[in-house]
């Protein structure tokens, strides 16, 4: 409960700086102790209203021909598939299928800047890492 709370509060937070990214935030705090078929409908449930404020504020600047069609695409492209995996699939091999992709995804950006920022990268993460072992064992 208390991790829920946390989550929620964090996540709240962020999206009232920037407008976005609550389940990004929530599931990532969440994803610790539950798993995410769990974590979804209780997040969709706390950012509806939210979404809906946001929604009817900016009503008037969007092009209904192009949001209409391009929502529906995307709740049947993305949300219908995500369902059925996560309702179906093993949770530890889906959150390791997405870790492998994110660490991908951050070596081919790491990779594309440049060899000088490749040195500045592992040397802010050698003392990251350096800070972290430490403190979280």
């Amino acid at each position: 409960m208390v991790w829920l709370i946390i989550a929620t509060v964090c996540a709240f937070f962020v999206k009232g700086l920037c407008g976005f990214a609550n389940t990004l935030v929530f599931t990532t705090i969440l994803g610790f102790t539950r798993d995410n078929i769990n974590i979804s409908p209780v997040e969709l449930i706390l950012g509806y209203p939210s979404n809906i404020i946001l929604a009817w504020k900016e009503s008037k600047s969007l092009d209904w021909k192009i949001f209409l069609p391009l929502s529906m695409l995307v709740v049947a492209a993305g949300s219908i598939p995500g369902m059925l995996l996560l309702k179906n699939a093993d949770a530890r091999l889906a959150k390791a299928g997405f870790g492998i992709a994110v660490i991908a995804i951050g070596f081919e950006m790491l990779f594309r800047s440049g060899v000088g920022n490749i040195v500045r990268a592992v040397w802010c993460g050698s003392i990251a890492g350096g800070i972290c072992k430490p403190c979280y064992g």
